[in-house]
């Protein structure tokens, strides 16, 4: 049995969308805790410095880790945007090169 692929330039499209707002979702859950260490200095003094450290630490990471799940996640949008215009571009492209053959 033959398998097909099928390609639908609109879906690429929606998934693009769902990715960029990924992207803002990510954003916005690591500037929720960023400077919450410092809070945590400000409110708890000296007594907590250990555990400060440490979770400025874990902040500078997960700082990090976002910002490289927000830059995955803007070339995915890229790439399903590309690949929806190169689709549509190569069907109308061969389109306009049968419907010479069939006039």
């Amino acid at each position: 049995m033959g398998h097909f692929l099928y390609v639908v330039p609109e879906f690429l499209s929606v998934l693009e969308r769902i990715q960029g707002n990924v992207s803002a979702d990510v954003k916005s859950a690591v500037d929720m805790v960023s400077g919450i260490s410092q809070s945590v200095s400000t409110t708890h003094g000296s007594f907590c410095s250990l555990f400060n450290q440490t979770l400025a630490g874990f902040e500078t990471i997960r700082s990090a880790t976002g910002a490289c799940v927000q830059q995955v996640d803007g070339q995915l949008a890229d790439s399903l945007h590309k690949a929806a215009g190169a689709y549509l571009d190569t069907d109308e492209g061969a389109a306009s090169v049968l419907s010479k053959f069939f006039r």
